[in-house]
């Protein structure tokens, strides 16, 4: 695989991606919404545009963090909390914006993050391949 088709490669799974945690961010603010007694659609829609580019970066953030979680004793454990302590930070951050019912806004993000970190630990950086990577183990 070349450099380019490396980079290219890697820019389609970042923007799947983010385009995955957009959807949820969508649906976790139209449930809030409807909880609420607003519509649906609106804030469904509103919300998966708006995030977009926030999950654009903290897609690559997430990356950057599960390739050195991955190279750990126990990466389960260690994406699992990565992914509670950010699901801390968003839902107190809704919380402090008086978001109406915060944590259903946050939940599938929540939900789809855990996902994803553990999918992504398994496949050691390849979350949309569909074979486990086993790890190298050294004579030492």
């Amino acid at each position: 695989m070349t450099k380019l088709e490396k980079i290219l490669s890697e820019s389609v799974k970042t923007l799947r991606t983010s385009r995955n945690f957009s959807i949820m961010a969508g649906l976790g603010s139209g449930l809030a919404n409807k909880l609420s007694g607003e519509s649906f659609k609106e804030a469904f829609g509103i919300a998966a545009v708006n995030h977009f580019m926030y999950n654009l970066f903290s897609t690559y953030l997430y990356i950057k963090t599960l390739d050195a979680i991955s190279k750990t004793k126990h990466p389960h454990i260690y994406a699992t909390l990565f992914q509670f302590g950010f699901f801390g930070m968003v839902y107190t951050y809704h919380n402090y914006v008086d978001t109406p019912f915060p944590l259903a806004a946050v939940a599938p993000s929540t939900i789809y993050g855990l996902y994803f970190v553990n999918n992504y630990v398994d496949k050691r950086g390849d979350p949309f391949t569909t074979e486990v990577q086993e790890p190298e183990l050294s004579d030492t």
